[in-house]
């Protein structure tokens, strides 16, 4: 039995195979519609965490299990920037009660709360931090060399 996480990640594909050379997609409000669902498919693909510096070969991946956010970050040529890390924007940014579900919501997924503190490990090195929430929103700032890879796993203290 397929699972709804592979059928989306099947979906996606078919999607950007419609996409021609120049990003259009049908040239009309349509493709509006095709760039949200993308940049959400990336968003929960990478647990929320974006790129300052970004770089075309840059892959951010991450997955939540228990309240730990296992990351993997590579850039083959080697990079450097800052990895920033979600809010809970449904109260940060919009100001509401709760999380409800609404139309068009760009969902969130591994969120940090700018007054707690986590844990960040770095592997392979296994080097242990404690960062504050406002300091994994303003960016965690890393170096990857060529054709490295850096692993974190972060966990709220």
């Amino acid at each position: 039995m397929t699972s709804v996480k592979d059928w989306i990640d099947s979906q996606i594909k078919v999607m950007w195979d419609m996409q021609k050379p120049s990003g259009i997609i049908e040239g009309w409000h349509g493709d509006g519609n095709f760039a949200r669902t993308t940049i959400m498919y990336c968003l929960w693909k990478s647990q929320g965490l974006t790129a300052e510096n970004w770089h075309q070969d840059l892959k951010i991946g991450a997955e939540c299990k228990d309240g730990v956010l296992y990351a993997s970050i590579s850039c083959e040529p080697g990079w450097s920037g800052k990895i920033k890390f979600d809010i809970p924007r449904w109260r940060d940014k919009m100001h509401m009660p709760a999380d409800y579900p609404r139309i068009n919501q760009f969902q969130q997924w591994f969120t940090v709360e700018a007054g707690k503190n986590y844990d960040v490990t770095f592997y392979p090195s296994g080097k242990r931090k404690n960062y504050s929430g406002q300091q994994l929103i303003d960016g965690l700032t890393l170096k990857i060399k060529q054709q490295d890879e850096v692993f974190l796993t972060v966990k709220e203290q």
